[in-house]
């Protein structure tokens, strides 16, 4: 009989976007800070993962130009 280990699923809640970088042939990523979590557990997350939140939507407009640069090109925008 295969036994199958039992994992419990933990839902994470995204409290801010901190900070965005470019990598090196690689689409934007976004430092994730998680709620309940301290900053030593903030993570980069890629843009299609963070591009639907409230938290994406306030950084874009604490950093307009940014934002200009998704307005004018694709979201996988490199520095």
């Amino acid at each position: 009989m295969e036994q199958i280990a039992a994992r419990e699923e933990k839902e994470f809640i995204v409290s801010e976007i901190t900070a965005h970088r470019y990598g090196r042939k690689k689409p934007i990523e976004f430092k994730v800070r998680w709620l309940d979590y301290p900053p030593s557990e903030d993570t980069w997350e890629p843009h299609w993962s963070v591009k639907d939140l409230e938290a994406f939507e306030k950084y874009l407009e604490r950093n307009p130009k940014l934002q200009k640069r998704f307005d004018e090109k694709d979201v996988n925008i490199k520095k």
